[in-house]
């Protein structure tokens, strides 16, 4: 090779950073290896007690006690004793929740034949009255049934079937005694109710596959969703077969092991015949994944022959699949990135960057997003189950590991660092699945192989604490970014909790405890899964009421307040900021925030419909749908939307909307806005400042400190919190910037005269009245009291209209024929041939469960100033808010404290609240030096923020008698008697 060919070769590897790794050990032998190994399968085992009653004979004592149904909880009629399913032979004792009378269990004890009931005893004890069945059977067919001591007439000779019981019950049903005798002796078993949970919540939602999977090959199908192969993801396509398959691998009947084989057997068949590029990469991954779980889970069935004299094994085909599929051009985009083919030996053709400068072929836009590591692990999934017998694929599965290690693990690690993720709680729970995923790249390698973790997952101990704080008192999350009311019954949230466990935050656990596991259905096949991962769990230690009441999580936007760990009376403020901006699932609503008070009261609007529909591009995902700033004057002259709403609100502005790691690395990436700046938590308040400048256009907003929010969050003793909200806005020329709040009901002032302005829009005159109005919701109200800007302009926007007077536009797609109607919930402003129109974006029916309605929101108030702003003068927005229990004056405003707006020097805004504190906020372009102020009385507690961090500060203080108020001073200088915080606040007695 000559010596300017040896350089060219050295300059592209330069080029293309670090070498290519393998991955760090070899594939263990055997199956299964995915996740989970055959020692984990015994353990789960061990604690389970599934006996299945011998036909030669024996008997079986039960002694329980019935307790009432938990909703959401315990599943319909659940047995106590007895199959999970109505079919064949069966000793049943179950609950019949439809005749539970007060205080009472309708209990139905029965055995069954296969031709129908053989004998029935219905009772119906009291909650914590001991009920006794006794079962008697012989080889020759006679049995004796007793139930509290009564005999059961049986009509026809019985035996049992081979199939296993299942002794479960409501989770307040306790087990007291259990006998069996049959030929392997006498056992008296005692039941790990958790355990027992576990285990037969994975065979429940196994056999619900089985028998919806027997009816997909009818023709046609009978009643089900078959077509989900071919359109649907891992949810739906890669989950059946992991349950399916671990059915297979926890039962020790063998008629049940044959029946689950079989169901596998068929559901390989179904997988196989998908054409191999349906659904494009999305569903194609997920087969993939369940092709390599069926192969690993049931490896030995799946050796047999398709049909007598055929060449193929089901796991030859199950083989071929996934390689065909993984070497097709959608799944090479995703793992070579695009117009980069696989070769024949499962490399890529030229190779991939995996790090900046990424020169060369890369998919580094997609490491913070979800669908392409899915994508990748999916392939890696069914890639690694088949590396034995085709050996070929490695080269694939390297680079797949190498998008984790070099891509996924370090985008996660720096926005979730803290905790949490920019897409909100639904899709930032995605967070437990990877690491579940970074779980099964660690055990899928040869025990011993490898020193030392394959990933760095400090990150992992933090992410469950916003999931801790946000949760509300309804059970769900905030509806921030894309939401589809997530609880923390859902699996991805109790992966959170498990694996901030296992990496040293006992909170974890004590949250899976007491919050995860009461919220789902006794009938899961979450929990078996979890504890075939992570363990025996144990007991928790950490105390979650002893946490702080704020946690600030910088790197993901998220700061939650609460004013108590009282759950159901708790004040929770969720403060949104993220340091970045992107479009995937996130949303524009950089400086929101939200609030919850025994219902949402404060919310995050709209329906997330879907991705990117009419609603979601011109509503839902936009800063009008969100309690932030827009600009809303003078948008004739602003065409940077595009197609979509000018909302006025934050845009990429020709920034990637799936930017790289760098891109979105502070100070200098270019998609970074600003996000989180402040945040201080004390006994007596929560503070935060966000800086969302960069969000917005660089026409419309300084780029500067063009948009910092202060949020607070007063702690009162034996009342609700207050909030106060301070912004300071600074335009670019002279427009005019409006505050939104959204709530779900329309304000009320019975002194405010209301006009009509057409369009779903009511303005609100308070004349030279304060600007208070108060919205009810359910069992709560809030009360918004505007003490900036000066006499502000005060409009609501939405609702359903009662009449034709104020319908509004509806969006059609058809500019030229325009429709009204009466729902005005969700308004935006278009740009439609120079001319500023509001139509109502009205979201398609959701595909998937969105979430409670009271999360959608119906009315929107903006907040103006009456004039026009100076040139880039600052614009300022101070509004104290009022959570409280429901008055029931519908019409009226709400009796609340009045806040001040104190007498101060021209650098700040001061407010005095709840008759006791006074607020002091920055109105300056640049940090404090100092302020003044003058309270009412002989002094207050009091808490400045905007201040140089970490200055000594002298403060002085004056009452004057003739005015009966105090006059305070705080200027910075050597030898003060307070020294700001690292936050910029100083504090005194709050």
């Amino acid at each position: 090779m000559s010596i300017s060919r040896c350089w060219s070769a050295l300059l592209l590897l330069l080029l293309l950073g670090p070498a290519f790794a393998q991955m760090p050990g070899p594939v263990k032998p055997g199956h299964p290896r995915l996740y989970i190994t055959l020692d984990d399968i015994t353990r789960l085992k061990a604690g389970v007690f599934t006996p299945a009653l011998d036909p030669g004979g024996g008997h079986f004592i039960v002694k329980f006690t019935p307790g009432a149904k938990i909703a959401g909880t315990d599943n319909v009629n659940l047995p106590v004793v007895g199959p999970n399913d109505e079919q064949g032979p069966a000793f049943v004792i179950r609950h019949e929740d439809g005749a539970d009378t007060a205080g009472r269990a309708r209990i139905v004890v029965s055995l069954r034949s296969g031709a129908g009931q053989v004998g029935v005893k219905i009772i119906d004890p009291e909650l914590g009255d001991e009920v006794v069945v006794a079962l008697y059977w012989r080889a020759n067919g006679t049995a004796d049934l007793t139930v509290d001591g009564e005999t059961v007439a049986l009509n026809v000779a019985w035996q049992p079937s081979p199939r296993q019981l299942m002794l479960l019950g409501r989770r307040n049903d306790q087990f007291n005694f259990i006998e069996l005798s049959d030929a392997n002796g006498v056992r008296t078993p005692v039941i790990n109710r958790t355990a027992h949970e576990n285990w037969f919540g994975l065979i429940f939602e196994a056999d619900q596959f089985v028998k919806n999977n027997a009816k997909c090959m009818q023709n046609p199908p009978a009643g089900v969703a078959c077509d989900a192969i071919l359109s649907e993801g891992r949810n739906q396509i890669t989950a059946p077969a992991r349950i399916l398959g671990l059915a297979y691998l926890l039962t020790d009947s063998v008629a049940e092991k044959a029946r689950y084989a079989d169901a596998a057997k068929l559901y390989a068949l179904r997988l196989d015949a998908a054409p191999r590029n349906a659904g494009a990469a999305w569903s194609m991954s997920a087969r993939i994944g369940a092709m390599g779980l069926l192969f690993d889970y049931v490896y030995e069935p799946m050796g047999d022959l398709i049909a007598p004299g055929s060449p193929f094994s089901y796991r030859a085909k199950l083989a071929n699949a996934i390689r065909e599929t993984a070497r097709a051009a959608e799944m090479a985009a995703v793992v070579c990135g695009p117009n980069n083919p696989l070769t024949s030996n499962f490399t890529c053709t030229t190779p991939v960057a995996f790090t900046t400068p990424y020169a060369g072929p890369n998919t580094a836009r997609s490491y913070i997003s979800g669908h392409m590591q899915s994508d990748a692990f999916g392939a890696a999934l069914g890639l690694l189950a088949i590396v034995d017998e085709q050996s070929a694929v490695k080269p694939m599965i390297d680079t797949i590991y190498n998008h984790f290690k070099s891509g996924f693990v370090p985008a996660w690690k720096q926005i979730a660092v803290h905790g949490g993720y920019h897409t909100g709680y639904a899709y930032g729970s995605v967070g437990g699945e990877v690491a579940e995923r970074l779980l099964m790249w660690e055990r899928v390698v040869a025990p011993g192989s490898v020193t030392g973790p394959m990933f760095d997952t400090s990150w992992l101990s933090r992410i469950v604490f916003p999931y801790i704080y946000a949760l509300r008192a309804d059970g769900f999350y905030p509806a921030s970014s894309d939401s589809y009311g997530l609880t923390p019954g859902n699996e991805a949230v109790g992966q959170l909790a498990l694996v901030a466990a296992k990496n040293g935050t006992p909170e974890g656990l004590s949250f899976y405890k007491e919050e995860v596991l009461p919220r789902r259905a006794i009938l899961n096949a979450h929990s078996a899964w979890e504890d075939l991962l992570y363990g025996p769990i144990g007991e928790p230690t950490a105390i979650l009421a002893r946490l702080p009441l704020a946690r600030a999580s910088r790197s993901s936007g998220q700061f939650v307040m609460r004013d108590s760990w009282n759950k159901q009376d708790a004040t929770v403020v969720d403060f949104r900021s993220t340091p970045f901006i992107s479009r995937n699932h996130q949303h524009l609503d950089a400086n929101s925030f939200s609030l919850f008070y025994r219902t949402p009261l404060l919310l995050d609007s709209g329906i997330y419909d879907n991705y990117e529909t009419v609603h979601w591009n011109n509503y839902y995902s936009r800063s009008i749908a969100h309690n932030t700033i827009v600009i809303l004057d003078n948008p004739a002259d602003d065409t940077s939307f595009g197609p979509y709403s000018n909302d006025g609100g934050q845009w990429l502005n020709g920034r990637q909307q799936a930017p790289t790691l760098e891109e979105i690395t502070p100070p200098a990436g270019a998609n970074v806005v600003g996000g989180i700046t402040y945040v201080e938590n004390q006994p007596g308040y929560a503070y935060a400042q966000g800086d969302a400048s960069k969000a917005y256009l660089p026409g419309k907003l300084v780029q500067e400190r063009g948009y910092l929010r202060d949020i607070v969050l007063l702690r009162n003793a034996g009342t609700q919190a207050t909030v106060v909200v301070f912004d300071a806005v600074r335009t670019m020329n002279a427009r005019k910037a409006t505050a939104l709040l959204h709530f779900q009901w329309g304000i009320h002032n019975q002194n405010a005269v209301k006009t009509n302005l057409n369009e779903g829009r009511t303005n609100f005159d308070f004349g030279n009245g304060p600007r208070v109005f108060t919205s009810r919701a359910g069992e709560a109200m809030i009360t918004a009291q505007v003490l900036l800007p000066y006499n502000a302009v005060i409009r609501q926007a939405g609702g359903i209209q009662t009449d034709a007077s104020n319908d509004c536009l509806q969006w059609t797609g058809n500019i030229t024929a325009e429709v009204y109607g009466h729902d005005c919930r969700f308004t935006a402003p278009m740009l439609i041939n120079g001319a500023w129109k509001w139509y109502n974006f009205a979201p398609a029916a959701p595909q998937a469960p969105a979430g409670p309605d009271s999360d959608y929101g119906r009315y929107r108030v903006e907040i103006e100033a009456a004039g026009v702003p100076n040139g880039q003068d600052g614009q300022f927005f101070l509004t104290v808010i009022n959570p409280a229990a429901n008055d029931q004056a519908e019409n009226n405003v709400a009796n609340v404290t009045p806040a001040l707006l104190l007498a101060s020097d021209a650098n700040s805004a001061a407010v005095f609240v709840d008759s006791r504190a006074a607020l002091i906020f920055n109105r300056a372009a640049t940090q404090s030096t100092g302020y003044e102020w003058r309270v009412p009385g002989t002094g207050s507690p009091f808490l400045a923020t905007g201040l140089v961090p970490n200055k000594p500060y002298q403060l002085t203080i004056s009452y004057d008698g003739p005015t009966n108020s105090t006059l305070y001073r705080l200027q910075q200088g050597s030898g003060g008697t307070h020294t700001s915080s690292h936050e910029g606040t100083i504090a005194q007695d709050l």
